[in-house]
This record gives structure tokens, sequence and C-alpha cells, in this order.
């Protein structure tokens, strides 16, 4: 991944690399005619070795660096400065070792050069075991179509971790040194010798076993009646890694679904499950689901459209259900109180050497079940045997979420934190989607297709305990009533208003703007500046702070709409395909180091081409960005500016292959042999003001999505 130093020359190797080795075993066996097994086996084991160094900050150092920086490594032939002066007042140096990290001190971390290659490595030894063992026993000498499943599954994980650690020495490069008439090297410390590798192991281990018992009933009567039925017993036992009590989870369900004639469906699924993170009272939960469907196009006055293969399926389903979830974080049992008895803390001096009772959390012995009602309405379609058509809308209501209380005043002596949690929050989530697939021969050697697919869903938070705001707020919620992850911030105010130093350019562009606007900034960042954004007073107070804060575009948390489409085809032997993929209706706030210019090595994206500064604006350029700012800046906060659009759409794969006809593959005493050659992420269109990062990317400075291109050949014997 990284082009790093040799292991000769370091006595190690971090480079990111990885070696996986896999074991696959299928064993499948018949008693009898009635009862057959199986044992499926597979193991792998894999070493994964890096660098010690921390990659956000590899990274993040080497896409900030100033191209003037000097480095990343010493050079022969310059001088070190040494503390002190000879009797002479002269300042004592030494010739520098070459090869030594150099260290930009404008970078607000250290070298990235340094921490990739000198501050050692990190190798993983990770191995896993996954077993599954079946029974199955045909129990159709009772009645027929009845059937008896048992089910083993283990899986477990193991993960040696050897870190080897190192500091190392970095040098700092002087241009115009004091008291010499060259440039030099300074470092920090009084050797110049790295540390020795210093090694550190550890070993964690975790596993899940999952035992099930299933009876099933299969059967057809009468040639029009089709009946299926299931009850299922499952047990489930999770140890994790970290060492916690293992987590436990039994349940029983079950599902019966009859079909008429192929026309009439109806399905009916219950599940009752026990987990241990409620009360005894509380554990176990009952979520049915039901569902209808009618297949409209095998009714009798569908038979010419089916028949002259117009409307080959025509399809309506609905569905209804409740779902669970005892997934409630990282924190367990909320249901028990977690109190401390702290020493030595001089509040009563009797209490353990004067010490105090803290309350960590209160619990709650009523915390139940988060629920979800889940509603679906489709349609299936399929046109002249070669187009299929699928609408589906849903509508799901999820209430009872665990959640903080937000609305108790910390008078009553508890923070939010430590209050019991309560079953109170409540969303609800709507969409629909829509998927095309058409494929077709066109002639004997010709074959084309396409297909699609496109999700529209917002969800609004409709309960979340939230405290209301005063009234002099612009929005007196900030989650209530909005999306989940909706972006908040200041609005940037593009109205013309010279009277008020406005002139629908969004920035001001004098100190008389600053003056004549009338605001007062209360965001941090200091007093506004000439080519600092104005913006909008909500609330009328001429004050701007968070009062006037208000939604920004959508959330930062899922996208509103993913689509993807395909477009394939082959002509004798030959073939294509091409794959897009992407996102509208979502937003991220960027920030921080690699976008506010302050930060770091003072990093200049794309976009501070379009900088505001006194001489663009009096020639009028087009100007987009604010100032650049040495240091905090009004203009540097979340605002409709830094908020940006992250919609996108990738071509995500592309792919062209020939097969070798198979009367030459025969020859060769091959079936099938295929050469291809494809790529991935080869291209992307965004909404984003910059090209300097993927929207895809957590932040600025993290590891890039990568383009990648493959060639290969598959053979069939």
């Amino acid at each position: 991944m990284y082009n790093t130093e040799p292991k000769s020359q370091l006595g190690y190797d971090p480079q990111a690399k990885m070696n996986r080795y896999n074991f696959r075993s299928n064993i499948d066996y018949s008693f009898s005619k009635w009862i057959k097994a199986s044992f499926d086996l597979s193991s792998f084991i894999e070493k994964v070795n890096g660098t010690n160094g921390v990659e956000s900050a590899v990274w993040g150092d080497a896409i900030t660096a100033r191209p003037t920086s000097p480095g990343p490594l010493t050079v022969a032939g310059f001088k070190v400065r040494e503390n002190g002066t000879d009797s002479e007042g002269n300042v004592l140096v030494h010739d520098v070792r070459p090869g030594q990290v150099v260290h930009d001190p404008v970078q607000t971390l250290e070298s990235g050069y340094g921490n990739m290659n000198r501050s050692g490595y990190n190798l993983q030894t990770r191995s896993g075991v996954n077993a599954i063992a079946s029974l199955n026993v045909d129990l159709g000498f009772i009645t027929k179509g009845l059937s008896l499943k048992g089910l083993a599954s283990f899986e477990s994980r193991s993960n040696n971790v050897t870190t080897a650690l190192k500091g190392f020495v970095t040098y700092k490069y002087e241009r115009k040194p004091a008291g010499l008439d060259q440039p030099i090297y300074t470092f920090d410390g009084d050797n110049e010798e790295d540390d020795p590798l210093s090694l550190h192991r550890s070993t964690t281990s975790n596993y899940f076993l999952n035992m099930q018992m299933q009876l099933n009933y299969n059967r057809t009567f009468n040639s029009r009646h089709y009946v299926t039925g299931m009850v299922l017993f499952q047990r489930d036992l999770r140890e994790m890694a970290s060492g916690d009590i293992p987590y436990n989870m039994v349940g029983l369900s079950a599902r019966g679904t009859y079909a008429f004639d192929s026309r009439y469906l109806a399905e009916v699924n219950i599940g009752y499950n026990g987990t241990e993170q409620f009360a005894p009272s509380n554990r176990f939960g009952f979520f049915p689901a039901f569902s209808l469907g009618w297949v409209i196009s095998n009714e009798s006055f569908m038979d010419n459209l089916r028949n002259n293969g117009i409307i080959s399926n025509l399809k309506l389903r609905a569905s209804v259900g409740k779902v669970g979830n005892d997934g409630l974080g990282s924190t367990r049992f909320l249901y028990l109180d977690n109190i401390d008895l702290q020493y030595h803390t001089s509040h009563i001096p009797s209490l353990g050497n004067g010490g105090k009772i803290y309350e960590r959390m209160v619990g709650n012995k009523n915390i139940h079940w988060e629920v979800a009602w889940k509603q679906n309405y489709a349609v299936d379609l399929t046109l002249f045997d070669d187009l299929d058509l699928t609408f589906d809308y849903f509508i799901e209501d999820r209430s009872d979420i665990l959640i903080e209380r937000n609305t108790v005043p910390a008078i009553s002596g508890l923070t939010s934190s430590q209050l019991p949690r309560v079953n109170m929050g409540e969303i609800k989530n709507k969409g629909y989607e829509i998927t095309l697939d058409y494929n077709t021969d066109i002639t004997r050697d010709l074959n084309i297709n396409f297909g699609g697919n496109f999700s529209y869903a917002r969800n609004k938070v409709i309960s979340a305990d939230e405290a209301v705001l005063s009234s002099d707020y612009a929005y007196r919620y900030r989650e209530t009533g909005f999306s989940l992850g909706q972006n908040w911030g200041y609005i940037i105010d593009h109205t013309v208003d010279p009277e008020h130093g406005k002139d629908g350019s969004g920035f001001f562009n004098s100190k008389e703007d600053v003056i004549n606007s009338g605001l007062t900034y209360e965001t941090g960042g200091g007093i506004p500046q000439p080519g600092d954004f104005i913006y909008k007073d909500l609330n009328g107070d001429h004050i701007i702070n968070e009062k006037d804060m208000a939604p920004i575009k959508y959330s930062s948390l899922v996208p509103r709409i993913s689509y993807g489409f395909h477009i394939g085809a082959s002509y004798k032997g030959f073939d294509f395909s091409v794959m897009f993929q992407g996102v509208g209706q979502y937003s991220k706030y960027y920030s921080g180091r690699g976008i506010f210019e302050e930060e770091g090595s003072k990093y200049y994206l794309d976009i501070c081409d379009n900088r505001w500064n006194e001489e663009r604006y009096a020639n009028g350029e087009k100007i987009t960005h604010p100032r650049l700012a040495n240091s905090g800046s009004v203009s540097h906060i979340q605002n409709s500016y830094y908020i940006m659009d992250a919609a996108y759409m990738r071509l995500k794969n592309a792919e062209i292959g020939y097969t070798f006809p198979a009367r030459l593959t025969r020859k060769a005493k091959m079936n099938h042999v295929r050469i291809y050659i494809s790529g991935d992420n080869l291209c992307t269109w965004t909404a984003l003001p910059t090209k300097a990062f993927d929207p895809e990317q957590a932040s600025v400075v993290d590891y890039p999505l990568m383009r990648t291109f493959n060639c290969g050949i598959n053979i069939q014997f």
C-alpha cells in the first residue's frame, strides 16, 4: 500500500500487507432413506502487517504537507546545532547524520514519513473456525410432508497482536538561524539515536454458538391447496473478545403459509424471543407478522395476456409485522443500578476512609424491547417475458426506543447520563423502492441486459424527550420533527440590502459593511472581517449565535436517495458490463484539518482559488470562498457553505471479457475458458465544490477510495 523503507535498512517491515489461507470441507452422508446428515467446516488464518503509526495521522500529514517543507530526511553536508557556544561565543555545530527524520514545525502532527517507517510495526495473526452440523429426518411415515431438522453452528475467532513500538529522533530545519550564515538542523532532546524496538503481545478470542431444532411441514392437497408450516426453537450463546459475561438469547418462532391454485397467498409468522438484557418480567417479546398476496396473472381473465407473453406475471402483495430489538449499545443490564464506592474523597469520613457512594447510573426495571411495526405494499410485474418491474412502498413506525432523559433538570441531583434509561423514543420512516431488469436475446449471438434500482426513504423523529428551547430561538427543537442526523448551522445571507451592507454575495466586503450590518457575532472565531460570511439573523435580535441556527440541507447519517443501474451485452463470446451507483439528498459538514486552512500546515484546497480578497473583489472576479485565515474565523463554523451536498454518482465497475469457443477448449480438456479485464471506482460525478476528496470519505484526511484494475482468466475443467 505504501512505499516504505526496506526491511534490510530498518530491521523490520512496516509495509501494509496481508497473507490469508483458507480451508473448506463439506461432507454429506445418508444413513438411510429417511435420515441424512451434513457437516461443513471452514477455517482460515491470516497475517496482517502494517506500520505502528496511526494511519489517519500518516495520511493526514502527507495530504496537508507544504510543498516547500524540508525533508522528509536529513541530507549530508548540513550541520546540527548543539547546545551552548564555544569560548569565543560561536554556536557549536556538528555534521548531521543523513537519513534522519525531518519534521516541519508548522505541522500539528509528527512527520508522516517517520510515523510510517520509523515508529515500528504491528502484526496481527487472525484465525477462525466455522463448523455447521445438521441432521435431517424425513417423518413422512407419520404424515406426508413432515420432517425434522436439527442444526448446531459454532464460530470462533482469535487474534494475536504483536506490537513493536519505536521512538525516533526528529530534526527541524532552520533556513536562517540566528548566529549562523547557513541553514542548519536542530533537534529536541539530548540523544540523536532512535529508541530500540519495544515488543508487546496480546491475544483476544470470541465465539458464537447457535443451536436449532426445526419441525417442517410441506404438502399439496388436490393439486390446488399448497400448505407449509414450520416451528423453530433456537438458542444463541455469544462470548465477546472483551471478556464480558456471555450473551444469551432464546427464541421460539413459527410460520404457516397457504396458497390456493397459485393465485391467493397468505402467510403468518410469530416469534417469541427472550433476552437477558431486561429484567425477568420483561425479557420475552411477542412479534407477529402477516402477509397476503394475489397473483392476478394466474386468473382466467388474464389468460390471453399471459399466453401471448404480454403480461407474464402480475402480483399484488401486502404485509404487516412487528419486530423487536434488544441491542442497546455497549452497556448491558440497564435494569440494574450501577453504584460505586469511591475511597479517599474526603466526603464522608466514616465511610471507607473518607469515601463516597457514586451513582453511575440508576437502573430501570421497566425497560423492554424496542419495537417497530413495518408495513409493505408492493406490485410485481413481468412484461413480454423480458422486463421485470417491482414497486414497494414501506412504512416503519419505531417506538419504545431506549433513550436518555433530556427533560429532567440537573437540580434533581443526577445528570442525564446517570438517570435511568427509558423506552420513550419514537421515529417514523417511510419511502418506496423501484427495481427494473431487462434481459433479452436480440439475435442468436447478441444479448443485451440492463436494470436498476431506486429507493427513497425519509425518517422523522416524533419523540426524543427533547427539552424545548426558549422562545427566542428560531427553531426550538433540534431533533423532534426532523430527520436523524439533520445538519444544523448558520444560513448565509444572500439578500440585497445595501443600507445594511448586503450586496447579495453573502460576504462582508468592507469594514463599513460589518458596521452597517448592525450584527454582533457570538459564534466563536473572533470579530467578523471583510471576506467573512454574513449570516441570517433568524430571530431578529441583531446577534448571531446558536439561537439563529437552522436545519441545512439533509441528514449526514443516511442518504434519502440510493440508486444503481447496470448495462451489459454479449456477442459471439465477447461480453461487457458497467455498473453505476449513487446517492442523493445527503449532506456532510466538512471541517477541521484539510478544510480550514489555519489548521495543520496551512493546507489549501482547490476551493480556495475562488477565495475573497480585496483585489479579487475589486476586479469583479468570481468569489465563492471566504477570506483565508491564519487563525480562527467566524466563517469556519457550521454554515450553509461548509455543510456540503455529498450526493454523487460513481462508475462502480466496468468489465470486458471474452469466452473462448467450446470447440477449442474441449481440445485442451477444458469446459470453459474466459479472460477478462475490469476496473472499480473508475469515475465519480459529485456535487461537492472540490475534487480534493471523495464524498464517501469520513473526513478529508482519511485514506481515499482507491481506483483498482484487474485482469484474469477463469478456467473450468
